[in-house]
Parts: structure tokens; sequence; C-alpha cells
């Protein structure tokens, strides 16, 4: 069974084997052009159905769930745990959706070991990746279905930081997620540092020159929230430059309540001492 397989490798294989066979058969005649033709419409499609791999794709199919145990739309990123990250490896991350109902259902997925994480800002859902004391994982076995997986999250507060950038001082971000040029974070007790990342337009304060960062927090966990930067200036919602171009704000959310977004202006030059 073939489950994962280098295709430009193996196109090569066969190509040099089709040459071989080839060269056998017209000997020193000239080329049979409708041979040649035919050989390689064949190669290719060896090729496409073993990079396909259905034998050992598997669908992978349950439901997100909030308490009270109401499916919620939701984005889902499912992370491969089996394959090493490392130069050459290709693990199966994917991005996909549940429906309103929670229900989502994904196909073409190796075996292996995964865990499914869980975006849904609308909800004030609480990422399991980032908050679960235990992971919960997945084991995928070749073309068998995985069924009736159960994603039962919880829900928090939105700490939500919005951010004045009227010059286009900073980069477009990947990934909802600034880089270099601003850091936006939260670090906990845990010894976690977790990005906060750029709010979908849908659910963004309106605004012709800025945007929202967010993240999902535990209520009643006490956080710092660091907002920095060593290539724009900072300051903060009154105006005032940040002193190192760097500030710290701790964070508490009771049970039940929500925190006003921070507001943070950004603009071109360099940072203050």
């Amino acid at each position: 069974m073939v489950s994962r397989i280098d295709v430009s490798g193996l196109a090569g294989i066969l190509s040099r084997s089709a040459m071989g066979w080839l060269k056998s058969r017209i000997g020193c005649a000239g080329p049979d052009i409708g041979l040649i033709r035919t050989l390689v419409v064949v190669v290719a499609l060896i090729v496409t159905c073993l990079a396909s791999d259905p034998v050992s794709a598997a669908t992978v199919s349950g439901t997100v769930t909030i308490p009270g145990g109401h499916g919620v739309r939701a984005s889902l990123t499912i992370h491969d745990l089996s394959t090493p990250r490392t130069a050459g490896q290709k693990p199966f991350d994917h991005q996909f959706a549940s429906k309103a109902d929670g229900t989502f259902s994904l196909s073409g997925v190796p075996a292996g070991t995964y865990r499914i994480c869980v975006d849904a800002p609308q909800a004030n859902v609480l990422d399991p990746c980032l908050w679960s004391a235990t992971q919960q994982t997945w084991t995928v076995t070749a073309s068998q279905a995985v069924t009736g997986v159960a994603i039962a999250v919880q829900t928090g507060a939105m700490l939500r930081v919005h951010v004045n950038d009227p010059q286009a001082a900073l980069p477009q971000a990947q990934g909802g997620i600034h880089g270099n040029a601003l850091t936006i974070a939260v670090e906990t007790d845990r010894k976690q540092h977790l990005n906060l990342r750029q709010l979908p337009a849908a659910s963004a304060v309106a605004s012709a020159s800025g945007f929202d960062d967010y993240l999902i927090v535990p209520f009643d966990e006490t956080l710092t929230l660091v907002t920095e930067s060593a290539s724009v200036a900072l300051s903060d919602q009154n105006g005032n430059a940040l002193k190192g171009n760097a500030q710290t704000i701790a964070v508490h959310i009771p049970s039940g309540g929500s925190l006003a977004p921070v507001v943070l202006n950004v603009a071109p030059g360099a940072a203050a001492k």
C-alpha cells in the first residue's frame, strides 16, 4: 500500500523505465511519435492515481459544541502530530470549517495522529489547543473513516486590542499575525506566550484607519498583555508615547464579565526611548 509518495521522483523512475522499454522496441529505427505520446499519457495517469492515494486516505467527521450542547460554526485546523516537522516532510495541517449546527467532515486525511484546534470569536470559544489542560487527539487508520469526533469547547471572554494605523506603518499581517513589526501577545502563569490575531472583518469594530487583534481568554485567570515594537512608534489611546516602545497590562476578567478594547496607536518613525 502506498501512503505518501514523492510524486516527482516516481515520475522520473517511470519515465526512465518507459524510455528504456521504448529503446528496446524501436532499436535503431526512428522514434514512433504515437508510441511516445501513449507512454507519456500512461505515465501521467499512473502518477496521478498514486498521488491521490485513495486507499490510505480517510474521512474525519464529528461535531463542535459549546456549553449546553449547542453546535457552533467555527474555523477548524487539523494538526498532524505524526509527521516530523523537518525539511522534506509534509505534515497534513489543514484548515476547514464546521457548519452552523457544529457538524464537520474532512476527507483525504492520511493515517496518523491528529489534534483539532477551534476558532470561533463570534461565540467566544476557547481554543482547546491553547487552553485545555489535556490535549484531545484522534488516530486515523488507513482507509477507515473516523466518525463521531466530539469536540466540546468552553467559552471565555474576548481580549481585544484596537490598533490605529492611519499611515499604514505596519506591513500586511500574515495569518493574522504581524510578525516582528508588532508584538501583541498574552503571557500566562503557565509560561505560555500566546499571540493575538487579527479579528476577521465581519467581527471587527468598523474603522477606516485601524484593525482589531483578539484572543479568547478564560474567565478568572490572571494574564499579562504585552505590546511592543522595534520598527514603529507606539502610543496609548491618549497619544502618550510608550516608554521603551512597549507596555504590559495586567488582565483579569471575572466570570461572565467583559473588558473594553485596549487602544494602541501606531506611527512610522523611531521608537520612543
